[in-house]
């Protein structure tokens, strides 16, 4: 929009006070499909402003009260202003941009994955299942670690021990597996909402694992599977094993 450095800032302004996008929207609701759509649309619409005259807040980073860093951080001092320009015009964060393997959460992808690399060795299905323990850090085990509760689709996304009997009824975690009849079909529903067989704990181990994770099932007839292998996400980390 060749936007002149004083639009530039007011452009800044007006879409820093716009910011939002709460945690809370993974229960039932349907409005985390609009938190990206929502940023961009603030980010047009402050271009578009500032390119009229429109004025916003002109330190809206630095400001000592309620400005954008002061809030989001609740000090003075816990952030660091120069890394909002480091690397500026050399480093592409588009480059950073993951693909998801899964129709779900990315916190619960290294567990997917562990109970894939157990199902590639050893044939089993979801009725040879006895047990299933997911250690994990305290920040994974908040974001989708709660019990299930039928809410929707992105609760159900959002959700580990949903995915996890998604993953060992059908075999996969993909667009297909979340249909209206998937939600509510009775033995899926039964398997999906059955919280004895999965078990979400909080694993110091696991959040110091940052590069690795391993995993462990138990089946009816009591042997155990193990996997091992490097996790998509290292901030992300669980561990899979049997009681």
């Amino acid at each position: 929009m060749q936007l002149d450095a004083d639009n530039d800032r007011a452009r800044a302004g007006i879409a820093g006070t716009q910011a939002c996008g709460l945690m809370a929207a993974q229960f039932g609701s349907m409005v985390k499909r609009m938190h990206a759509g929502r940023a961009a649309q603030s980010g047009l619409y402050a271009a578009q402003l500032a390119g009229a005259g429109f004025t916003g807040i002109v330190n809206v980073f630095e400001s000592e009260y309620g400005g954008f860093c002061t809030t989001f951080s609740r000090s003075h001092d816990r952030f660091n202003l120069a890394e909002l320009t480091a690397g500026f015009g050399t480093v592409w964060q588009t480059m950073n941009v993951a693909l998801k393997f899964y129709s779900c959460v990315g916190s619960n992808h290294s567990t997917l994955d562990a109970i894939r690399e157990i199902k590639a060795e050893y044939a089993f299905g979801a009725g040879d299942v006895a047990t299933i323990t997911v250690r994990c850090s305290q920040a994974t085990m908040n974001h989708v670690g709660w019990k299930y509760v039928p809410q929707g689709f992105t609760a159900a996304q959002l959700n580990l021990s949903y995915c996890v009997a998604t993953l060992l009824i059908d075999g996969e975690v993909f667009v297909e597996q979340f249909t209206e009849e998937k939600l509510t079909t009775a033995r899926a529903w039964r398997w999906r909402t059955k919280s004895a067989s999965c078990t979400i704990r909080r694993s110091p181990r696991a959040a110091r694992n940052s590069a690795r994770w391993s995993s462990r099932d138990r089946s009816q007839d009591g042997t155990c599977s193990s996997a091992r292998a490097r996790c998509r996400a290292p901030s992300r980390v669980s561990l899979l094993e049997s009681e």
